[in-house]
């Protein structure tokens, strides 16, 4: 099928299915030369196997420059789970792709991402030791959503300092787009910095109520990238940076938590050339896979946190380097990730 030629660049690439519980999962392993693939789980309801396949593929590829960049000693790697109506029995569904996990004996780790918890992470444990967020506690340094809004705070701070030669987030203007786990622990971090806020969400119920709990601007999710505002921060789904979005988009920073922010590789150029600093995603958001990598025991707490401040300097070589060299941010930073992990030795 023609999805094999995205999958080139892959070390492997593996399809579960199971007529018992409708399982129906991918694991896409990227690269492990620089250590275990560590990457979250999805269930989400996709279209069919092969879009399920390619956005594993794409988020694999991502852990991979992620966990390069903030120095772990992991590869790349992701899984997802094709929700559909014919599951019945989640605990089972999760017993089984545990048992898919445990098969790969420690090549990929896995960990909650979008639509799946912590309660599944603990059913997956039953049959793998290679899974982490499990010891979560909410809103703290333990917990992988805390620490990549906490990391996103500092990748801002960088960003807002270098192009708006602010040295705090007081008063400045963010646009939020997505209100998840991690989007609205940003809010929390953002307003206690003095920031001001318009966020959206497509889930109504949800903005109701975080606009109860703090407050912020809700606006239409079709409106919030025109908002006038100093930083526009996507924390939904990945590929919504395209050629029609860089028309609307109101403000002179991009700086988010979601993954594969960029429709392609092209836009990066654009945004260069338009004068609107992207800081890359997989440094911005890599809280999470550094907080993960803890609770894995690939690093102490101690790194870990050490590791999510440093994200602020992280940032600020990038976009240094990249406007002495005229270099789009994303371009440079793949370049630079690529020199690490391609020349480690399997």
């Amino acid at each position: 099928m023609k999805l094999l030629d995205a999958d080139l660049n892959m070390e492997n690439l593996y399809l579960k299915k199971d007529a018992k519980t409708g399982l129906i999962a991918i694991i896409a392993i990227h690269n492990t030369k620089m250590g275990p693939a560590l990457g979250g789980c999805r269930f989400v309801p996709y279209p069919s196997v092969d879009a399920a396949m390619l956005d594993a593929i794409k988020l694999a590829t991502a852990m991979t420059y992620k966990s390069t960049m903030a120095g772990l000693p992991l590869g790349g790697g992701k899984s997802v789970i094709i929700s559909h109506s014919g599951i019945s029995d989640r605990k089972k569904l999760f017993e089984v792709f545990g048992h898919f996990v445990d098969e790969l004996n420690g090549l990929y780790i896995t960990a909650s991402d979008s639509g799946t918890n912590e309660e599944d992470m603990r059913v997956i444990a039953t049959r793998t030791t290679h899974v982490t967020s499990i010891n979560k506690r909410n809103e703290t340094n333990d917990d992988t959503a805390y620490m990549t809004a906490a990391g996103l705070v500092k990748a801002m701070e960088a960003a807002v300092h270098f192009k708006l030669g602010k040295s705090q987030l007081e008063g400045v203007r963010v646009a939020i787009q997505g209100l998840g786990s991690v989007g609205y622990i940003l809010a929390q971090m953002l307003l206690a910095k003095g920031a001001e806020l318009s966020v959206c969400d497509v889930n109504q119920t949800l903005l109701e109520q975080v606009n109860r709990k703090i407050k912020v601007k809700t606006v239409a999710v079709d409106q919030i990238m025109q908002i006038e505002a100093d930083v526009f921060s996507p924390c939904a789904l990945g590929g919504i940076i395209d050629y029609a979005a860089i028309a609307k988009i109101n403000a002179p920073i991009i700086c988010g938590a979601a993954n594969n922010q960029l429709a392609e590789a092209a836009i990066d150029e654009v945004l260069f050339k338009k004068g609107i600093l992207f800081v890359p995603d997989y440094i911005a958001n890599a809280g999470g896979v550094i907080c993960a990598a803890a609770q894995a025991g690939v690093i102490s707490k101690e790194v870990s946190y050490q590791k999510v401040d440093n994200i602020y300097a992280s940032v600020m070589n990038i976009l240094q380097t990249s406007a002495d060299l005229a270099i789009p941010t994303s371009a440079l930073a793949n370049s630079l990730a690529e020199k690490q992990f391609m020349s480690e030795q399997a």
